[in-house]
């Protein structure tokens, strides 16, 4: 089952969203956020968007979990659960996206809603980014955009950002290696997010895992590839 609120409605809100759904509840239902003042055209997109991130939960997609450590104990918990959410979102929104294209809908609208507010947000002063987590989640806004812009637009946000230069080569980086990946299956997913966690050094706070396996740490990582590369 499903419920509907508004995406004014969801709990440990930071930011502003189109929509968002928990694809792990603790209820026996899925909880759907929404914003209302989209036109129908837009509102059938990400009614669709949130929808589709259920589908991906029953078939078994992976999904990033935090890690029970001091740290999410911490006062740093709410910022730790939302670099998670972003992390989930940046591989698992392209599987959507794509859906969302071959089946005739477009969420160009809300990729040209974030990279406005991107480019308006590049005047901030992003600091202490030798920190794992203030690195990731200026990563994670920048990819999430930086993957579907066209090549005049993504120069934009780059030079936008050029402060930022390990951030910037990160984001290249990683557009490339999920891309030769592949995010179209649950096993390609886990791919796609493994690669993130382990390359933004974040094992100490999260680990990937679906209804069948966890992945915690680097070694169960390289354990998971040379698995697959052997069968």
């Amino acid at each position: 089952p499903i419920q509907y609120h508004l995406a004014s409605e969801r709990p440990n809100k930071s930011d502003r969203v189109f929509g968002c759904v928990d694809t792990n509840p603790s209820s026996d239902k899925y909880d759907v956020y929404l914003a209302n003042d989209l036109s129908q055209e837009y509102l059938d997109s990400n009614l669709l968007h949130e929808l589709h991130h259920i589908v991906q939960a029953e078939a078994n997609y992976p999904s990033v979990y935090n890690k029970n450590t001091p740290d999410f104990h911490s006062d740093d918990r709410a910022f730790i659960q939302e670099v998670g959410s972003h992390l989930a979102s940046s591989i698992l929104d392209i599987d959507v996206n794509d859906w969302l294209e071959s089946n005739g809908f477009s969420f160009r609208f809300f990729l040209d809603a974030n990279f406005n507010a991107a480019m308006e947000g590049s005047s901030r002063n992003y600091t202490a980014l030798a920190d794992p987590l203030n690195f990731a989640n200026l990563f994670c806004g920048l990819f999430m955009i930086a993957y579907y812009v066209n090549p005049e637009r993504c120069a934009q946000l780059y030079s936008a950002y050029s402060r930022y230069p390990k951030v910037i080569e990160a984001v290249k980086e990683a557009k490339e290696r999920i891309r030769s990946i592949g995010v179209d299956s649950p096993l390609n997913a886990t791919f796609a997010l493994c690669f993130l966690v382990d390359y933004l050094n974040l094992w100490k706070y999260y680990y990937i895992a679906c209804s069948s396996f966890q992945i915690k740490t680097h070694n169960d990582y390289l354990r998971f590839v040379d698995k697959v590369k052997a069968q």
